[in-house]
């Protein structure tokens, strides 16, 4: 999906995105850093040692384990809580 990442990091250091990604979303932010750490490898051929993987896949599942309930309570939770606004009787 188009977010926008590559027109903020064009023309600017690849490794740039290590740092500009993660910030972009207040949610997920591990998620983007993983995925800009995995372009960088793929980019420049680099050898991910299997260990790293490993530990890099638990990250990610710590970022997904404590980012789902962030998003369902910090945002979407709210509006369940405020009373709805009524429509004006007619």
């Amino acid at each position: 999906m188009f977010r926008g990442f590559e027109m903020i990091l064009r023309g600017k250091d690849p490794q740039a995105g290590l740092i500009v990604t993660p910030r972009i979303c207040g949610i997920c932010g591990g998620s983007h850093l993983y995925k800009a750490c995995y372009a960088l490898d793929t980019a420049w051929h680099t050898h991910v040692p299997r260990n790293a993987t490993l530990v890099r896949n638990i990250a990610q599942a710590c970022e997904t384990l404590q980012s789902i309930p962030r998003y369902f309570y910090a945002l979407f939770a709210i509006d369940l809580v405020h009373q709805v606004q009524e429509l004006p009787h007619v």
